[in-house]
C-alpha cells in the first residue's frame, strides 16, 4: 500500500490525485490542475496510479470512482476529498489553503 503522508510536501499544499491511465476525466482534471497552479509554487501536486482500479491501493483507500483527489493544507491534514464530477473544484480549494495564514 502506499503510504501518503510521507510524499506530503511540509509548508506546502498537497494535492494527492488517484488517477489511471484508462480514465478520460482524470486526465482533464490534471490538464486543469496544471493550468491553475502554475504560478502557485506553495501547491504540490502529487500522482498515484491505481491501475484497472481494482488495485490494493484502490482498495486500501476505497476508491469508489475517479477521478479522486486528496487535499492536504500546509500542516499535513486532509482538508479535501473530491470524487468524481466535484475533482473540478480541486485548483480552486488548493490555492484557498495555499492563502491560509
Amino acid at each position: 500500500m502506499v503510504q501518503l503522508e510521507p510524499h506530503l510536501v511540509p509548508g506546502h499544499v498537497t494535492i494527492i490525485d488517484f488517477w489511471a491511465q484508462w480514465c478520460a476525466a482524470c486526465k482533464t482534471i490534471e490538464a486543469e490542475l496544471l493550468t491553475e497552479l502554475r504560478d502557485e509554487p506553495t501547491v504540490v501536486l502529487r500522482k498515484v496510479d491505481v491501475g484497472a482500479g481494482d488495485s490494493d491501493v484502490a482498495r486500501a483507500y476505497r476508491l469508489g470512482g475517479l477521478p479522486h483527489l486528496r487535499i492536504f493544507d500546509r500542516r499535513g491534514r486532509l482538508r479535501y476529498v473530491l470524487v468524481g464530477e466535484d475533482a473540478h473544484q480541486a485548483g480552486e480549494a488548493a490555492l484557498v489553503l495555499a492563502r491560509e495564514p
